[in-house]
């Protein structure tokens, strides 16, 4: 039998974006992951880089964003 899953992103926050000679920056993301039957479960996760040369780079490499994400199969 397979458990479907699906995961949304609730809230993404940009804690801090710090610059002395290069970049820091933290992110906090809460997730939402609901199984099929509508049991689902949040949890909280940070994220965070230090010094790069790019604010830009800095925060893509920081954050991770999801697609849409359909329906997934777990075995």
């Amino acid at each position: 039998m397979r458990i479907q899953w699906l995961a949304d992103l609730e809230t993404f926050q940009i804690d801090y974006n710090e610059q002395t000679q290069r970049y820091c920056v933290g992110v906090t993301a809460i997730v939402k992951v609901t199984l099929r039957d509508g049991v689902y479960h949040e949890d909280v996760g940070f994220g965070m880089l230090d010094n790069c040369r790019q604010k830009g780079m800095a925060l893509d490499k920081v954050r991770v964003l999801p697609p849409v994400i359909p329906w997934y199969n777990l075995n």
